[in-house]
């Protein structure tokens, strides 16, 4: 029901330069240095200088993956995916939609 991914140890298995998909989980990402372009709803961010996103279930999540050269810092950072399940019969589970930094309205 909860992960922990630390991006230090995320290698692309991917040769494709842009993914997309639709998850079923929250996410919520700390990230520096991670060599792409992530897309979610109308807005585009890079993690260039580092960024928090927070994703919710059922979204559009579009990343343009940069291969990145050896000489580039390593990515670093942790993303925090956790299913709705774990939220169940708390009093944020029936709050959660009203934060409007999930995406959700």
């Amino acid at each position: 029901m909860v992960s922990l991914v630390d991006y230090s140890q995320v290698e692309y298995q991917v040769e494709e330069e842009e993914i997309g998909w639709i998850q079923d989980l929250y996410f919520i990402g700390l990230k520096r240095d991670i060599q792409g372009k992530f897309r979610y709803g109308q807005k585009q961010y890079d993690f260039d200088e580092g960024l928090v996103c927070f994703v919710a279930p059922k979204q559009l999540i579009h990343v343009h993956i940069d291969k990145p050269a050896d000489n580039v810092t390593k990515p670093s950072g942790y993303l925090l995916a956790f299913h709705p399940d774990f939220l169940w019969n708390t009093s944020l589970a029936k709050t959660i939609h009203n934060y409007d930094f999930l995406g959700m309205m």
